[in-house]
């Protein structure tokens, strides 16, 4: 059982397996997010919280945190792919998940997001090179949502990859939690393509949600994706 605190996908791709802190923040030398957010993972990734969400609640939680942990040990956060190495065209389908918080309260009691996604990716179609979505939404207190956030647009920028992420999307749409409230999500994506042949994406994602209409509060996380096999 972990309890960690992570600013932003490059601390959660230096977190190796969730065992030991590593080498935190090392492949950029400035933020990919234009501000600090503060993420626990692991209290949402595990089964170690929740409050009564019964065992079907628990084994989802444990297999998001399986595939996760997964993920995050195999893409490390100096293994990107450059942009001369992308294919020049074809479509990819890439799975795995999204990890947010919001609102203006940090740490283990700040108000969760965390959900599988989607994203197919055409590399011969930009600046509309995302189609997919955002789904399976869990929250703070381990309780499901409905609704599902579609993915769109996807522009590369060829910029220096130390320094700033070249791949960038949005997401939007409208969740339920348990209670009935309402919350609009805006996400806007920042991230590179990992590993060979661009076997995966992740990235930093920022936003806003509004709650039953109120004025929006700020989001922030990561998401990290792989390519399926054929």
């Amino acid at each position: 059982m972990y309890s960690i605190t992570l600013r932003s996908f490059r601390e959660a791709l230096a977190y190796q397996g969730f065992s030991e802190l590593k080498n935190m923040c090392s492949f950029r030398s400035s933020p990919l997010t234009t501000k600090s957010c503060v993420l626990v993972v692991a209290s949402m990734l595990t089964a170690c919280g929740g409050s009564g969400g019964g065992q079907e609640v628990v084994t989802q939680i444990d297999d998001m945190n399986a595939a996760v942990g997964t993920l995050l040990a195999t893409y490390r956060a100096d293994d990107l792919t450059p942009l001369e190495q992308l294919p020049p065209s074809g479509t990819s389908t890439y799975r795995g998940y999204l990890s947010t918080q919001y609102g203006p309260t940090s740490g283990a009691n700040a108000p969760r997001l965390v959900g599988a996604m989607e994203i197919q990716v055409s590399f011969d179609s930009p600046p509309e090179m995302v189609t997919g979505s955002a789904y399976d939404f869990i929250d703070e207190e381990s309780a499901r949502l409905d609704g599902t956030l579609t993915l769109s647009g996807g522009t590369l920028t060829a910029v220096d990859q130390s320094l700033d992420a070249t791949f960038r999307f949005e997401g939007e749409g409208n969740l339920t939690d348990a209670s009935g409230n309402t919350l609009d999500v805006q996400l806007a994506f920042s991230g590179d393509f990992l590993g060979e042949e661009a076997a995966a994406i992740g990235g930093d994602v920022d936003g806003s949600v509004v709650l039953n209409g109120a004025a929006p509060e700020d989001l922030a996380g990561f998401f990290i994706s792989e390519q399926d096999t054929p």
